[in-house]
């Protein structure tokens, strides 16, 4: 388990506060990314808070990353067109 992964799934965990501290880090925006296809949803799930956070407050550091976005949107699995 990566350390992104174990931030994410701590009890006390703030989607808010995680952005806000991430929102510069190209590598952890990566890994969230990539996240939001795991299967355990408490991973999947705060991982796209924390992204829906970062493109909310700093929607810039999402648009080079809007392939992989657009490509969920017509994903065969209805959640992930749901969650964006």
């Amino acid at each position: 388990m990566s350390n992104t992964e174990k931030v994410i799934t701590a009890k006390d965990f703030n989607p808010e506060a995680f952005a806000s501290k991430v929102k510069d880090n190209d590598e952890i925006i990566n890994e969230l990314m990539d996240l939001i296809l795991e299967k355990k949803e408490q991973i999947r799930f705060n991982s796209y808070e924390t992204l829906r956070v970062i493109s909310e407050t700093n929607p810039e550091r999402l648009y080079p990353k809007w392939q992989k976005l657009q490509e969920l949107l017509t994903h065969k699995n209805n959640y992930l067109k749901f969650i964006n």
